[in-house]
């Protein structure tokens, strides 16, 4: 799909990604602050194309803040 945007989905729990933050499709990175350090985070992503249209969520990716990768 063309993208309008993007929802990043995270969480401490691979199966249940609770969080979400909404970027445009403009958005290369993004930072999202209120993570612990020392705690395993997973993360997946959904194109938008419009409010009732999206992509499959991505593969997971995992990341640890505090740890430099």
């Amino acid at each position: 799909i063309s993208a309008t945007g993007y929802t990043i989905y995270y969480g401490e729990d691979a199966q249940n990604l609770t969080n979400t933050v909404s970027v445009s499709a403009s958005t290369y990175s993004r930072t999202i602050n209120g993570l612990n350090n020392g705690t395993t985070y997973f993360f997946a992503i959904r194109a938008n194309k419009s409010a009732t249209t999206q992509s499959e969520l991505s593969n997971q990716r995992s990341q640890v803040p505090g740890n430099d990768q």
